[in-house]
């Protein structure tokens, strides 16, 4: 039946996302750009970077450090640049300016070869920047090595000097040198996460009848302190489960990179080709469950913003960020099927799936922005998310929470549609064979709710319309109904602030509204007064970050200005209310709603 779909509107057709021979705006060289990584500084956390750059026929050469991340974080990793210098084949000085943040200007005239060395210091343990010690390095390449915006198409070598005994992995076309890899182009390059280290290495196949098999490599660095085979046992199953959905791998092969850390890290990240996962000592004691859960949910992303790529105006830009109203499907949905696939491989209890959602619900019901700020608009300015400021649940909402909820909603629409004949997992499918394999892109929010639509011949205006642009409260208890799932609400008591805000930028809150008889009146605090500082921190915007974890009775400390004077205010947290949120099962369910609540936790239809 999918097969039979014509094409949704908003399909950009066929356009490659990676063009194949593009002829990039500047055709004077280089005709060869190759880097060098030298990671034997371990102590120091410094790694050398050379690019060499052959068969030049310009003036000057431009090479710009990014300055934002595929996890949607402006990071200016050109903060880290120590030093830079070039210097020709011959051995001559060649003169490097900076030309704007993050760019510098390289002075080539009459230089047919010239090599430009900088230094960088890595040590952050994301898995969205880069860190070398004494036992591993980990390269982001955005986070590492410069590029040439009018050679981003062009292919391009990368090769380590590593300390005796480390091995290296990478998504990368490999070469006679274990130590030297292949990119058909910066853009690939920069989806390709590295690895270097003593690590462990697990293999296994995927195969399937409606699939072509793909070869999966683990790497595991560090100390994983749990059963690794049944990690991989368990890995291999979800993975499976996920092509399956998916209708198609999203390579031949895949690899996956585990770094054990002795950091308060949990975070993974997925690429086209490879999933890395940064496990913290505080993560691991959540156990095996937990990490295959963010595995599968950072792999959900090699189709999920790796394959079904929204519409750009522009080429890629690595010092602006693209703004995409659609994060919210994209995140939404990696960590729906995340909880659901775990679910249907047997390797959580449905009652999980359950809790999850009520979690969820939860949480965006106690948002106050839920009522002024969309899901797309979230999507929009998801870069802002790690502002203070921006942050605050009465200014904005996560996209990721809502896109989950939406991602609910959407499926147990569609299944009601068709009488359980359809559902989100076929328009996952859909969308991976016509945007993904097809090389299409996609024009936003929009094309995706009209795709759905078209694959249930019902018109889904309403959902886009009300809860993707608009701020319309969702419909819990009619769209759990139709799987026989209904709300159970308790109330309880939790810490409050007695006054509200809004935000004035990233240094202040403006208090604008105070309860009467609340501690905060009674302490003096007025409507309009500017708040400074919580507790001695200028990070006004944890104001709420601060109460969430607090208890009532709790004392709180804020600096205020109002008018020319500034001066402290100090009183005792008062007492709210928080609606807790939990899924039960209905009575006297009819078999459709029986139909459509199985078939969506085991797979069905």
């Amino acid at each position: 039946m999918i097969a039979a779909l014509a094409g949704p509107a908003g399909a950009q057709d066929p356009v490659l996302l990676e063009p194949e021979g593009a002829i990039p705006a500047d055709r004077s060289g280089p005709t060869d750009i190759a880097y060098t990584v030298d990671l034997t500084q371990r102590s120091a956390h410094l790694m050398d970077v050379t690019v060499r750059l052959s068969g030049l026929n310009r003036e000057d050469v431009r090479l710009v450090m990014p300055s934002w991340t595929r996890h949607y974080r402006i990071r200016h990793f050109a903060q880290y640049i120590l030093q830079i210098s070039a210097e020709s084949d011959e051995g001559n000085v060649l003169e490097v300016s900076q030309s704007a943040l993050g760019e510098w200007l390289i002075d080539t005239v009459d230089v047919e070869e010239a090599f430009i060395t900088y230094t960088l210091y890595a040590n952050d343990p994301s898995p969205h920047a880069a860190q070398l010690d004494e036992t591993h390095a980990f390269l982001n390449p955005a986070a590492v090595l410069m590029y040439l915006p009018d050679h981003m198409h062009e292919p391009v070598t990368v090769g380590l000097q590593m300390p005796p005994g480390w091995n290296a992995a990478a998504p990368l076309e490999p070469t006679f040198d274990p130590a030297i890899f292949r990119a058909g182009s910066y853009l690939q390059l920069v989806q390709s996460p590295i690895l270097a280290a003593r690590y462990q290495e697990l293999f296994f196949t995927v195969e399937g009848e409606d699939f072509g098999g793909m070869n999966v490599m683990v790497v595991l660095d560090g100390l994983p302190g749990f059963n690794v085979r049944g990690y991989q046992q368990g890995l291999e199953r979800l993975v499976r489960k996920a092509i399956e959905l998916f209708g198609v791998p999203p390579g031949d092969s895949y690899l996956f990179t585990v770094h054990f850390s002795e950091d308060r890290i949990n975070e993974g990240v997925g690429y086209p080709a490879a999933t890395t996962i940064h496990w913290g000592v505080h993560s691991r004691e959540t156990g095996i469950e937990s990490l295959l859960q963010t595995s599968l949910e950072a792999f959900l992303h090699a189709w999920l913003g790796g394959m079904i790529q929204p519409e750009r105006d522009s080429e890629v830009d690595f010092t602006s960020p693209p703004v995409d109203d659609s994060l919210w499907f994209l995140d939404g949905v990696a960590a729906y099927y995340a909880e659901l696939l775990m679910t249907r491989t047997g390797l959580k209890l449905s009652d999980a799936f359950f809790a999850r959602i009520g979690s969820e619900i939860t949480r965006l019901q106690n948002t106050p922005a839920r009522l002024s700020q969309s899901v797309s608009r979230a999507s929009e300015e998801v870069w802002y998310r790690d502002e203070d400021w921006y942050r605050s649940p009465t200014r904005s909402i996560d996209h990721h929470n809502k896109g989950f909820l939406l991602a609910l909603q959407l499926d147990l629409e569609m299944r009601s549609a068709t009488e359980n004949h359809q559902s989100l997992d076929d328009l996952i499918a859909f969308l991976a064979a016509w945007y993904g394999r097809g090389m299409r892109t996609y024009e936003g929010s929009s094309a995706i709710v009209q795709t759905a639509g078209a694959l249930v011949e019902t018109d889904l205006d309403f959902f886009l319309e009300q809860y993707v642009y608009g701020t319309a409260e969702l419909p819990f208890e009619r769209v759990l109904a139709l799987a026989g799932w209904g709300l159970e609400i308790v109330v309880e008591e939790v810490a409050a602030t007695g006054f509200r805000t809004e935000a004035e930028g990233p240094d202040a809150l403006a208090v604008t509204d105070v309860e009467e008889h609340s501690p905060a009146a009674r302490a003096g605090l007025r409507r309009g007064d500017r708040i400074l500082s919580v507790n001695g921190s200028t990070r006004v915007g944890n104001l709420q970050d601060i109460v969430a974890v607090a208890r009532p009775e709790d004392i709180i400390t804020l600096r205020i200005r109002r008018m020319l004077t500034e001066e402290e205010i100090t009183f005792a947290l008062g007492m709210g209310n928080r609606q807790i949120y939990a899924l039960g099962e209905l009575s006297r369910l009819t078999l459709l709603q029986q139909a459509i609540g199985s078939g969506l936790l085991i797979g069905l239809p």
